[in-house]
């Protein structure tokens, strides 16, 4: 249903929902529960329906035990400690990055995170070292540029191409009918025709 590493994210993010619901923030007590409530229907709403049409399926109880319940063996601790532990599990994906012999783009991803975290510290430590009349000005010259780099890519993801994939799609598409099924591998060629294994897909490395 999701990406498993996101249900270690949801206990912490929604005690601190709930924490700044009842005493933080300066919106009135009303407004700060309704936005807490909206994100929690926002979570709990999409895998009831998830879970309803698997339970119709007779497959209930898998989808609570293989979502859910393999991942509940951990325990989370929090203290004054915190930025500890942040920069210890920062510097500790970074290592891991470096060891891992293909390291796709998408696990920089989970150091980004928080690393943005400590970059935010900083810059807030710069902001108070400067005038208070400077500060705004300050905070606008320092976060515009980051804005550049998703810009430039989105303009560039309009122009790209890339014309083996297209032809090995075409390739797919007249050679097979929509009930066939394909075999790609780590390819993409299968799209829109179902697969013939349990997994979608197998790595580069599996495949050697």
């Amino acid at each position: 249903m999701c990406t498993q590493k996101m249900l270690f994210v949801l206990p912490g993010a929604l005690t601190g929902l709930g924490i700044w619901a009842v005493a933080g923030g300066q919106r009135p007590l009303l407004a700060r529960s309704l936005a807490g409530m909206g994100a929690l229907v926002g979570i709990v709403v999409p895998g009831a329906l998830t879970w309803a049409g698997f339970a119709i399926s007779g497959g209930g109880s898998q989808f609570i035990q293989n979502n859910f319940l393999l991942n509940a063996k951990w325990r989370m601790h929090s203290d004054e400690h915190l930025m500890v532990l942040l920069l210890c599990t920062l510097g500790g994906l970074v290592a891991g990055i470096l060891v891992i012999p293909a390291a796709y783009k998408q696990y920089y991803l989970i150091p980004l995170a928080i690393a943005c975290v400590f970059a935010a510290q900083g810059l807030a430590f710069v902001v108070e070292l400067v005038q208070q009349s400077a500060r705004a000005w300050l905070l606008i010259s320092a976060t515009l540029p980051l804005l550049v780099w998703p810009v430039v890519e989105l303009g560039r993801s309009f122009t790209e191409q890339d014309q083996r994939q297209t032809a090995r799609l075409r390739y797919v598409f007249e050679h097979t009918r929509p009930t066939d099924t394909v075999l790609d591998g780590w390819l993409g060629t299968g799209a829109f025709r179902p697969h013939p294994l349990y997994y979608s897909f197998m790595h580069g490395e599996l495949l050697a």
